[in-house]
């Protein structure tokens, strides 16, 4: 731990990001400077925000990415099931033990943390830095081919948005659904056309206001009467992207999108209030000590 710097880093949409790299390096960061650093099984460009971070920071901060993560799945898949009803009758006894054993595994992913690892790869070049355009069209071709595919394979969700790594040996796409769903056909359409990998990321629909999941939070522990609605479409922003495929210049983007920052801001928003109400959320925060709400 003592070895390393930890730089908090931006990526499109707002992502942010912890990276780490040796604190002997001769590598001088600054803030907006742009670098190439680790992806998966790739590589990224990203813009330095904060050049160095306290370790307690990029610890909690990595803590909160995974919390994110496992809030998705859990907020989007929460009482889904098509034929929950059906099966209630002769199944009730099986689905409480499934219930319980995937929230407690859920639960144990929650409190296993990692270390910030990403590395720094080098500082970007020029030629890269004009790659950025052409990348950014290139997306708004791919949002628009996995709308048609979602549309013609009857998926019933919302996609945000899509984005490339840098390397293009990865396309993201950023969905929200009611239900569970079969992705495998809508993979299988888009790896013939971008022959590459295709990762399916669930966001929470917090981009408004973090309402929504404190509802969520409020109703599975019977506080209010859990009708579903903070589940709702209408919750996810829908944003106002170019009309056209082809930008000749990025200052031509007139609202650009940072949903992933608003989404972890609400996500914070969360927690700040389950503490401040202990008798309602007590029992989550018992590591903080007796009296935790100042």
């Amino acid at each position: 731990m003592a070895a390393k710097n930890y730089s908090l880093i931006l990526n499109k949409n707002g992502r942010l990001d912890i990276i780490s790299f040796p604190r002997k390096s001769n590598l001088q960061l600054s803030a907006q400077d742009i670098i190439i650093i680790e992806g998966d099984r790739g590589k990224d460009l990203v813009m330095v925000l904060k050049p160095v971070v306290e370790f307690r920071f990029a610890l909690f901060f990595n803590y909160l990415k995974k919390k994110l993560h496992l809030k998705s799945l859990e907020f989007g898949n929460s009482g889904c099931s098509g034929n929950r009803k059906k099966d209630r009758g002769n199944n009730n006894n099986n689905n409480n033990k499934s219930s319980k054993k995937s929230r407690s595994i859920i639960n144990e992913d929650e409190n296993f943390i990692t270390l910030p690892n990403k590395q720094i790869l080098r500082f970007a070049k020029p030629q890269e830095l004009n790659q950025l355009l052409s990348k950014y069209n290139d997306e708004l071709v791919a949002l628009k081919i996995c709308l048609n595919y979602a549309s013609s394979l009857n998926l019933n969700l919302i996609i945000k948005n899509v984005e490339f790594q840098f390397d293009k040996k990865k396309l993201i796409i950023y969905y929200y659904c009611l239900q569970r769903l079969d992705f495998r056909g809508l993979i299988k359409e888009l790896f013939k056309v971008y022959k590459t990998r295709i990762w399916l990321c669930a966001i929470l629909p917090l981009e408004k206001s973090s309402q929504p999941l404190i509802d969520y939070e409020m109703g599975s522990r019977g506080i209010i009467k859990d009708d579903k609605s903070y589940r709702s479409e209408a919750n996810v922003v829908k944003d106002d992207l170019p009309g056209t495929d082809q930008l000749y210049n990025l200052a031509d983007i007139q609202h650009p999108l940072s949903f992933h920052s608003r989404i972890f801001a609400s996500l914070i928003d969360v927690y700040s209030y389950e503490i401040s109400h202990p008798e309602t959320f007590g029992d989550k925060y018992r590591f903080l000590g007796g009296d935790f709400k100042a």
